[in-house]
């Protein structure tokens, strides 16, 4: 690079420099567990193996970095292709806002930097779900009893509890169950 302050006297440092264009255009996986320590892996353009790549998570409402614990949430990434990065998600019950409450189930974004905290500014947005548990499991009488080595088909309804709140019952079919004890 040259430099002019007048356009016919240039500096003669032949200094190279380095400029940095990353883009970020998705995230994989969108949805991670709120138990975190998921590695994600963020696809772009303009990344570069300067030995200072990270990600920072950034509250998709208002644009303002998030906190993991008492600092901002700065995570170091893996450098794997000038299209490609990795970094681990931590768990929900660690990530906060600027007045230190819980992000919750929100969706947040996440930025790159790849040189000197320098963020890109058009990051995607990733969220915590939490796996639905299993409320019960009953049999719903057909067949009544199942005898030692016959083929039965076997229904049994399960109630599945959601986070938010909503309760589904799914049915699972067994087809061909063979039964090692009479029940």
């Amino acid at each position: 690079v040259q430099i002019t302050l007048n356009g016919i006297d240039y500096t003669t440092s032949n200094a190279t420099y380095t400029f940095y264009d990353a883009f970020v255009l998705s995230v994989d996986p969108p949805y991670v567990p709120v138990e975190g320590n998921t590695v994600a892996k963020v696809l772009g353009y303009g990344f570069a193996d300067t030995g200072e790549i990270n990600v920072q998570l950034v509250d998709s409402s208002n644009g303002q970095p998030l906190y993991c614990g008492n600092s901002l949430c700065v995570i170091p990434a893996k450098f794997v292709s000038q299209n490609e990065i990795h970094f681990t998600v931590p768990a929900q019950s660690t990530v906060f806002d600027p007045n230190y409450a819980s992000i919750g189930f929100q969706p947040f974004k996440v930025e790159v930097s790849v040189y000197n905290n320098d963020y890109t500014s058009n990051g995607v947005e990733i969220q915590y779900f939490q796996q639905p548990t299993v409320g019960a499991m009953t049999s719903d009488g057909s067949p009544k009893k199942l005898h030692v080595n016959t083929l039965d088909t076997v229904r049994i309804p399960i109630s599945i509890n959601y986070p938010t709140g909503i309760s589904k019952t799914v049915f699972i079919n067994f087809a061909k169950l063979r039964c090692k004890y009479t029940v």
